[in-house]
């Protein structure tokens, strides 16, 4: 690590300068070059993706000097410094997207330059990352920003760099940073520092508004939140928080100046164990602490506690900045508009505030101006007559000289069924005729009254068989009823299938008038009348508008793809050309329902739905 070669560098110095340095001393400018070079490759090892980077130093708006490059071997840090002059020239983050270089991987790149002012100094932070979104970007500068507080103090760092907590704190960040899961990253940092500071037991808690809520304990994987030991830990944690600052129990000159009520009923539920609570910093704000426990006789000196605080002093970014990419969306939006809509962010100028006042009356004229309100539906078109096509008797397809979506005239055949036994049983009862005429006329010929009766009687019944099976003849041709379209049925694959007596085999539709049936959403049917006009477009003809009027509502609501719809039929324009529609196809209607405000329309859905769910639950 880049801080063991600081330290090495500290105590095995290359020689004394002119004026008699001792050999354990060295440069403090190059103290802090070394030190701003470890804080550059852990950051540059926290990000993902990054090709190059740079840290300068500034003074009065002008680069003073660079004091880190990465990696090491890079010496292209020309464009890095102009990219961290024009940050200096903006005073604002700076970010140019995809950008190309003329080097062998030819990638594209973001460049990112992001000034950082804090009581230590003035620093630019430059690199060079792969393309990424937007939102990724604003994740590396938060992050640079949040490790940023570090560079401010390089001083204080120099000063300790003799020991061995900058090393621990930075490794103990990456092993964090490991994770993506926030549990899992407390519970590791909770294990590597009861190794770390020998403690026997290191809880981490994260602040949720007021409260902190213990997220994990050293060496246990799963707790119960309702103990009382966790309830304890919490209060103590609450307790140092609160006060902003670090309470030891074993340090007696300090504990008279801060409250320590919770920290001593946790040591007095556990009498052999004494604690010692720092809490966590980000963007110098409160975001959690640690909670150290060890035995009593041991207790926690100045230079353990000393050294706590360095070690975790990283946690407090690392841990918020993962617990930042877990958010969900309402909360991710909840932060967005508070950070918008922050004081700070708001006007101070008179002319600013003039402006931003115009631009409020504008927005919010824009949102009373009346509009059409339109209530959308699904539409399906069906032919005003319709008569269906059945089998007449049973039997057998034969032919099939139409489908469905053939125009059709009226007369013509548009299938025929197997009427060969119905042939062969004519024939039979056409020689059963032939037999009762000839018996007839002998009878006749001898005047015998009696036998002419009974075989009067039985022609008949053959005459009737006959006009029966003439008729099934006639109606195994199946025939168009009217001038008009086939909507359903295409025997053409299934010659020679089997038909029971009744089976529906096509069905025909007019051509003449249409009839429009309209699904509407149960939400907007309270809007629908009769005579109430539209616009209507179909799937096959998009390009196509039709006028259309309301007719009649259903009263009765149907359940299509788990929706709550009524049917409301709508007659089209006989103005319009309607040469092109078929019976069945389908589209989408527009139904114009009056005039409403632009907020409403963008509104009342919602409320609708909020309105209720608070009825139903009772509020």
């Amino acid at each position: 690590m880049a801080h063991a070669l600081a330290k090495e560098t500290i105590e095995h110095p290359a020689g004394g300068n002119e004026q008699g340095e001792s050999a354990g001393t060295i440069d403090r400018d190059e103290q802090r070059r070394v030190v701003a070079d470890a804080w550059l490759a852990w950051q540059c090892k926290m990000v993902a993706g990054v090709l190059r980077g740079a840290v300068f130093s500034s003074s009065e708006g002008r680069l003073k000097a660079l004091l880190a490059h990465w990696p090491s071997s890079d010496t292209k840090t020309s464009a890095l410094g102009i990219l961290a002059s024009q940050a200096l020239v903006s005073g604002d983050v700076l970010i140019v997207p995809n950008q190309r270089v003329g080097d062998a991987s030819n990638q594209s790149q973001d460049q990112i330059a992001i000034p950082i002012v804090n009581d230590g100094g003035e620093f630019v932070v430059v690199m060079h990352i792969v393309a990424r979104s937007q939102s990724q970007q604003q994740a590396v500068v938060q992050l640079v920003q949040w490790g940023g507080m570090w560079l401010g103090s390089l001083d204080t760092v120099v000063s300790d760099i003799s020991g061995t907590a900058s090393q621990v704190s930075v490794e103990l960040a990456e092993q964090v940073l490991a994770h993506d899961d926030l549990y899992a990253a407390c519970l590791e940092a909770a294990n590597q520092l009861a190794l770390e500071l020998q403690c026997q037991r290191v809880s981490v808690g994260l602040q949720r508004g007021a409260a902190i809520q213990l997220q994990a304990i050293s060496q246990i994987s799963n707790f119960d939140s309702r103990r009382s030991l966790v309830s304890a830990i919490e209060a103590a944690m609450e307790e140092a928080v609160s006060q902003r600052s670090i309470i030891n129990l074993s340090d007696t000159s300090t504990v008279e100046l801060v409250l320590t009520r919770a920290h001593e009923e946790l040591q007095a539920s556990h009498g052999s164990m004494m604690t010692c609570t720092v809490p966590l910093y980000c963007n110098d704000k409160t975001v959690g602490a640690v909670l150290l426990e060890r035995d009593a006789a041991t207790g926690f000196p100045t230079e353990v506690v000393n050294h706590a605080a360095k070690a975790v002093a990283p946690m407090g970014p690392v841990l918020q900045l993962i617990r930042q990419e877990q958010r969900s969306i309402l909360s991710r939006s909840r932060d967005w508009f508070v950070r918008t809509f922050n004081r700070a962010n708001l006007p101070k100028t008179t002319k600013g505030k003039a402006l931003t006042s115009l631009g409020c009356v504008v927005a919010l004229g824009i949102a009373l101006i009346p509009v059409p309100h339109n209530v959308s539906a699904r539409a399906s078109i069906e032919g005003s007559d319709k008569q269906v096509l059945v089998a007449p008797h049973a039997g057998y397809i034969k032919s099939a000289q139409a489908r469905a979506g053939d125009r059709v005239s009226q007369g013509q055949v548009i299938a025929s069924l197997e009427d060969r036994e119905l042939s062969i049983e004519k024939d039979k009862w056409l020689g059963e005729l032939e037999k009762l005429q000839t018996s007839l006329a002998r009878a006749l010929s001898v005047r015998d009254r009696s036998e002419l009766g009974m075989l009067q009687a039985k022609k008949a019944q053959v005459d009737a068989e006959l006009a029966l099976l003439d008729q099934k003849l006639r109606r195994s041709q199946l025939t168009a009823p009217f001038d008009g379209v086939l909507v359903s049925g295409d025997l053409n694959q299934a010659l020679g299938a089997p038909v029971e007596v009744g089976q529906v085999l096509f069905e025909v539709a007019s051509m003449e008038s249409y009839r429009l049936v309209l699904e509407v959403d149960e939400h907007d049917v309270a809007g629908i009348e009769p005579n109430q006009t539209g616009v209507l477009r179909f799937s096959a003809l998009p390009g196509n508008k039709h006028a259309i009027t309301t007719t009649s509502i259903m009263p009765v609501a149907l359940t299509k793809e788990r929706k709550s719809v009524f049917s409301v039929e709508a007659a089209l324009d006989s103005g319009a050309s309607n040469d092109n529609l078929r019976p069945g196809m389908r589209g989408i209607a527009k139904i114009r329902v009056g005039e409403k405000p632009l907020i409403y329309l963008w509104t009342h859905g919602l409320i609708s739905k909020i309105r209720l769910w608070l009825w139903k639950t009772g509020l």
